[in-house]
């Protein structure tokens, strides 16, 4: 289980370099051309894991553009349901998110996305998480 643990944690580190490479990228290719009001990174993806209680890491931070993927690791079922009304491109409904299966979201608006599983928590409580999008 340590093991399960060390290489979440590293996951976590390399998306978040990958994450950090892509800004960086984004940040050098708009030097001296125009710039809209958001650049998006491409073909980045960060992996959040739904555990049997807990989303993994709880706390993300990812640049606009980026693929948010949501892997069921645990043995029951989840869903990831946007706390707020106007974050719908966050939801996951339940029968995506079955045991050992994965949803990909793609955020393009900077933000913060709060997000539970209704199945094991409540807005407040529980199996909850949020992604920051940076701009």
């Amino acid at each position: 289980m340590q093991a399960r643990g060390r290489v979440a944690r590293l996951r976590h580190r390399v998306a978040t370099l990958a994450v950090a490479v892509g800004v960086l990228a984004v940040a050098g290719g708009g030097c001296g051309g125009s710039r809209s009001d958001v650049e998006l990174v491409r073909g980045v993806t960060v992996d959040v894991e739904a555990r049997d209680n807990t989303f993994v890491p709880e706390d993300t931070t990812v640049a606009a553009g980026t693929n948010v993927r949501f892997v069921n690791v645990g043995r029951n079922d989840h869903n990831v349901i946007p706390i707020s009304d106007d974050q719908d491109e966050l939801l996951v409904e339940t029968d995506s998110l079955g045991p050992e299966a994965e949803a990909t979201v793609r955020l393009t608006e900077p933000g913060t996305y709060r997000y539970y599983c209704s199945i094991h928590g409540t807005e407040t409580a529980g199996m909850i998480g949020t992604v920051e999008v940076t701009g």
